[in-house]
């Protein structure tokens, strides 16, 4: 059995190819529709004005062809040609070819004798009409031959009576119409010409071909896409630059998200490394009771850490997913951060570290468990890094429809290189320090997120060695706020 070849499939046009050969077939059909039309209103205009002309010029040709016979007598008398001779014939004959016409004279027995080309046609009219002075225009159809025949009777200087007719074809109303629309077309062509082959509709495709080239890689996946600055370009302007910004946030995005498993990856990585190692360690039956215990509070804090840092993660999501704050219920704000400070109260106390509360009284509406995790998250941290013997102030003040809480530490405070990333998932400024004292990263990456759903803002300013300063302003009403969800900023310095 033969075998079948397989048919190539032929490869599939690129969208820059498509969008080209739909492109060139537009100009393409733009072209003809345009001649068309051009054609059409042309041949119209053509029609009304060579109509309109010929109504008028049909008086004046009737002077012409008169004028014609009266100078063909002239000439007659001028030769002395005798009546019915050869030499009258001949010279009526030349006549008739001059003027490209068919001359008819008629003799003394009222026999015409006709000169010249179309006698057959002339005879015939002739033998239609018995009146002494007739004049016929005829014409059928712009497109055909028109003709016009006079028959009268000229005088000659010496009295002499000649019996005439002339049948002149007169040329077709569109003998010249091609001549008259040419420039029309041509400038139609010239048009078309400039429109396909003019600078800045090459730049528009070149700027096309690279906008497609980019949705293509950003489609598969590659958003490291840069597009050159385009000026004076309208609309394409305004797309060339939504691109880059879009490619722009998607390679950001991508980052984050790579940043983010390689962070969580590396968080449940250590606590599960520690775990399976105390585990395997507790196979050892030569293990005294007490390290044996104090491997198992080990592989128990580990297990919490784990807890803590799913429970933060699922808690992160579901606050990113949120639209608009879930729970809103109008609270004293002045009492919930007092109660904060209290439930933390142990800790602070057990580094002996002085409070500085000053709260002005106000009422906010808003997700009061969320707000209490933003003020818990950041006293933990204020606690956490400041040193024994050291001072937290909070204060709470309200101007107009905000409120304005401030949590300053003297603690040992932030570098400015970190600064700027102490809102981000995962980040921790001093990674060895803040990883033995069972820190995530996530919890100012959970306050930022609910005071951003509020509507507020959360700045940090610090001086290493000196303490940290948060400072958050939420609205008291969600009303109040001109733009949910509007970004966290970090300062450097107070």
């Amino acid at each position: 059995m033969k075998r079948r070849k397989k048919d190539k499939e032929k490869p599939k046009a690129s969208a820059y190819e498509r969008f080209y050969s739909n492109m060139r077939m537009k100009i393409v059909g733009a072209f003809f529709g345009m001649t068309i039309v051009v054609v059409i209103f042309w041949s119209a205009m053509y029609s009304v004005v060579a109509y309109a002309a010929d109504g008028l010029h049909r008086d004046d040709t009737r002077d012409e062809l008169l004028e014609d016979l009266h100078h063909i007598v002239e000439m007659l008398e001028a030769a002395h040609a005798e009546p019915a001779s050869a030499a009258q014939a001949n010279l009526i004959t030349l006549n008739a070819r001059q003027l490209n016409a068919t001359i008819a004279l008629q003799s003394g027995n009222e026999q015409w004798n006709i000169y010249g080309e179309g006698a057959d046609r002339l005879r015939k009219q002739l033998s239609t009409t018995g009146s002494d002075e007739w004049y016929h225009y005829r014409w059928n159809n712009p497109f055909t031959t028109r003709d016009a025949v006079l028959m009268t009777t000229v005088q000659g200087s010496d009295g002499t009576s000649y019996r005439l007719a002339i049948n002149k074809p007169l040329a077709a109303w569109y003998d010249h119409f091609y001549y008259a629309v040419s420039p029309q077309l041509l400038f139609v062509l010239t048009i078309a010409l400039l429109a396909l082959f003019a600078t800045p509709w090459r730049k528009q495709m070149q700027l096309m071909k690279m906008m497609l080239d980019a949705m293509s890689r950003i489609a598969s996946g590659d958003f490291a896409v840069e597009l050159p600055k385009v000026n004076r370009s309208g609309d394409m302007e305004v797309i060339v630059e939504g691109l880059s910004d879009m490619a722009t946030e998607l390679q950001q995005l991508e980052q984050t998200r790579q940043r983010f498993i390689s962070d969580v990856s590396h968080e449940l990585q250590s606590p599960l490394t520690s775990i399976t190692g105390f585990a395997r360690a507790l196979h050892n039956e030569t293990l005294s009771k007490e390290t044996r215990l104090d491997y198992l509070e080990r592989i128990e804090a580990e297990s919490m850490r784990l807890s803590k840092l799913s429970d933060s993660l699922l808690k992160l999501t579901m606050l990113e997913a949120q639209r608009e704050i879930m729970e809103p219920c109008s609270y004293e704000l002045d009492m919930q951060l007092k109660r904060t400070a209290l439930a933390l109260e142990p800790q602070w106390l057990g580094k002996r570290i002085e409070l500085d509360i000053d709260l002005e009284h106000a009422t906010v509406t808003g997700d009061e468990d969320a707000l209490r995790q933003v003020w818990t998250n950041l006293l933990h941290n204020a606690i956490k890094f400041t040193p024994e013997d050291g001072t937290i102030r909070i204060q709470l003040k309200k101007e107009q429809q905000h409120a304005f809480v401030t949590i300053a530490d003297t603690g040992i405070g932030i570098a400015e290189e970190d600064l700027p990333h102490v809102f981000e998932r995962f980040y921790k400024a001093d990674k060895a320090r803040t990883s033995s004292k069972g820190g995530s990263g996530l919890g100012l990456a959970i306050a930022a997120t609910i005071v951003r759903q509020h509507g507020g803002t959360i700045n940090a300013s610090s001086v290493q060695g000196q303490g940290t300063t948060f400072e958050v302003t939420i609205p008291l009403q969600p009303a109040a706020a001109e733009k949910l969800g509007k970004p966290t900023e970090s300062k450097n310095g107070r």
